[in-house]
């Protein structure tokens, strides 16, 4: 490479990390912002700028971060082949599918380009109106005063030009029809080619798409980078230049209105600061001291440890580094059977993205268009019921068989009073939290993006006033919080566009039409097919790539068959959870895998998975069997 093309690739990466670095701490004025509008709606007047202001930062936070992200390496890949292959292959295929990436960036810029350029224009044409209409009222009145003049010889009153222009009789309907005017003047019209009949039938396109789709994720490319290159190429070739752009432009100004995704940096940097400044081992050790007694107590505590950091947390992976790197060495020196213990993180982890605020919801919420909150206060109950059924699980397990779960001996139970006490009250900290979050949420006194502020306020004052909040703790919280937030937005960016076309081409009646007519099948059974393609997927894909995915086709087809849509956002959930550790390529299954002692083999994992897996599986069945479990409690708040 030329000395002047690394200097220029130099010079840019310290640019995009300046901007970068500058984004990360938007996110500081973004909580001020919310923060100042729910003191002022409960002691004050409420104000209405704190909204477009608060909306105006977050759309900062996420293009100044967003090719930070990128650069940071915060992305989803398929690496269901990737993985394996050699760094030299890595390197060819990156190089060649790098450039699928690039053309959606580049439509997505373009498409920019193009609304800037139509803005203005229209920004001149209504300025030159304006300044029309005050000239021409000008010599209305000039003339009015020289009638009005006394004297005989008074002027004729001068003749004035009409204003020839659609909807003259009321001012805004001869703005609209301005605009309208402006807008066939600037925008081309479209003419497509006379063709004797299509060249493709909608079902074959909607084949087409997904396949292609599957074959460049299969090259590990950023899943967001292969959907969206695939959507605007789709569209470009449907509806012409002028539907590739404004189909993919479209989806970013979509997102960028989208209310509730203020919450979403929110939860993953409280759930960053609980878990790098070690607030969590608090909770670790509450439940070893308490919980110890118990034959499996420690991991019945554990199971507890997964929930609390769910509910700080939103994420699976930060349950499972918690769980790994904090219970699993304790469990195994205490004793513990190395296929329950790792079975117990595994299944744990899992409630992350289903108890609240679980960030897989807020993503579901997007696509499907339907509440957070609802959807949050949906999982509440079905989350805690699973937790339930891993405890009476364990339970019965360590009391058939001691040996799994051998209770602690006496003297390390032998702990003053004083002491236990202490513990308990630095392990509800973060119970504590979560309660100061949502509390106001549930009551009405907040909406759902101000509770999410309050929750990142009160976690990072916690720190600090334990503290643990060092700058080395800070850096890396705001910095992740930027990577993994930027990263959804990627990847929503461009299942809004994809669902975009698979709607305009007509793929969901299509399929429904299938289903039901052609086979035959019942709502229930086409309900059941689906979860099961959900559990096949979820062996080599994450939850984010598994939904936007299928989501254009499952979510609106869920909707014809009469099905509600905040309940099946639930046993879309409890699904991912399910297919998160099925064999053999379960997403959970590796990253135990990978953080696991080497002690613990493939075979090991493989084999504690699978009571689990049984066990949520009849959760399943009886969210489905009672939906009234999962719509109760957003029926009883909403309500009232």
């Amino acid at each position: 490479m030329p000395e002047a093309m690394v200097c220029y690739v130099r010079i840019i990466d310290k640019m995009n990390r300046a901007i970068g670095r500058f984004a990360m701490y938007l996110l500081f004025a973004l909580i001020g912002v919310l923060i100042w509008s729910s003191v002022s709606k409960t002691f004050f007047t409420p104000t209405l700028w704190t909204l477009e202001t608060a909306q105006f930062i977050m759309v900062a936070y996420y293009v100044l971060g967003g090719p930070y992200s990128i650069q940071m390496g915060s992305n989803v890949r398929m690496d269901f082949f990737y993985g394996d292959w050699s760094p030299r292959r890595r390197a060819i295929v990156d190089v060649i599918t790098i450039w699928f990436l690039l053309f959606y960036l580049g439509v997505l810029l373009w498409g920019g380009d193009q609304l800037d350029r139509l803005q203005l224009r229209l920004f001149r044409h209504r300025a030159l109106q304006v300044l029309r209409r005050a000239h021409l009222g000008l010599r209305h009145r000039r003339a009015k005063r020289r009638r009005r003049a006394p004297g005989p010889s008074r002027a004729q009153p001068e003749r004035l030009a009409p204003l020839r222009l659609a909807g003259e009789g009321h001012p805004v309907l001869r703005r609209r029809a301005d605009d309208f005017a402006m807008r066939r003047r600037i925008l081309p019209r479209h003419r497509p080619h006379p063709r004797r009949g299509p060249l493709m039938s909608q079902d074959l396109i909607a084949i087409v798409m997904f396949s292609g789709m599957l074959g460049l994720l299969l090259t590990g490319q950023r899943v967001f980078g292969a959907i969206g290159f695939v959507a605007v190429v789709a569209a470009l070739c449907l509806w012409g230049d002028r539907g590739g752009f404004d189909l993919g432009f479209a989806a970013s100004i979509k997102l960028m209105k989208w209310y509730p995704l203020l919450t979403l940096p929110m939860f993953i940097f409280m759930g960053y600061v609980l878990s790098e400044s070690k607030i969590a081992d608090d909770l670790y050790k509450m439940f070893h001291v308490w919980m110890g007694g118990l034959s499996g107590g420690l991991a019945v505590g554990t199971i507890g440890l997964m929930v609390l950091i769910s509910a700080m947390n939103g994420l699976s992976v930060a349950g499972m580094a918690i769980g790994a790197t904090i219970a699993l060495p304790e469990l195994l020196k205490r004793g513990y059977d190395k296929r329950m213990v790792t079975g117990v993180i595994q299944a744990g982890s899992s409630l992350g993205i289903l108890v609240p605020p679980s960030v897989v919801l807020v993503l579901y919420a997007m696509i499907a268009r339907q509440p957070v909150g609802q959807l949050w206060l949906a999982g509440v109950i079905p989350g805690l019921l699973m937790a339930a059924a891993f405890v009476i699980y364990i339970v019965i397990r360590c009391k058939l068989n001691p040996e799994l779960g051998p209770i602690l001996p006496k003297a390390d139970r032998d702990i003053p009073m004083a002491e236990k006490l202490r513990l308990l009250r630095a392990g509800l900290l973060p119970l504590v939290i979560f309660f100061v979050m949502m509390v106001p949420f549930v009551r009405g006194w907040t909406s759902l993006v101000e509770s999410s502020a309050i929750g990142a306020v009160a976690a990072f004052v916690a720190a600090v006033l334990k503290g643990r909040m060092t700058r080395q703790v800070f850096e890396n919280s705001v910095r992740n919080t930027l990577g993994v937030s930027c990263m959804f937005m990627w990847i929503i960016l461009a299942a809004l566009a994809f669902g975009a076309v698979f709607d305009g081409l007509g793929a969901v009646s299509a399929i429904e039409e299938l289903f039901t007519e052609k086979l035959g099948l019942s709502p229930w059974m086409i309900l059941i097919l689906m979860q099961l393609s959900f559990i096949v997927m979820g062996t080599f894909l994450d939850d984010t790539a598994m939904l936007v995915i299928v989501a254009p086709l499952y979510v609106p087809l869920v909707g014809h068959l009469g099905f509600d849509l905040v309940w099946y956002g639930v046993l879309y959930t409890i699904t991912c959870q399910i297919a998160y550790m099925t064999p053999p390529f379960g997403y959970n299954l590796f990253l135990m895998r990978a953080m696991a002692p080497p002690q613990i083999g493939l075979r090991d994992i493989y084999t504690s998975i699978i009571p689990f897996v049984a066990v949520m599986t009849v959760v399943l069945a009886i969210i489905m069997i009672f939906p009234e479990l999962a719509l109760w409690l957003p029926d009883l708040v909403y309500q009232n």
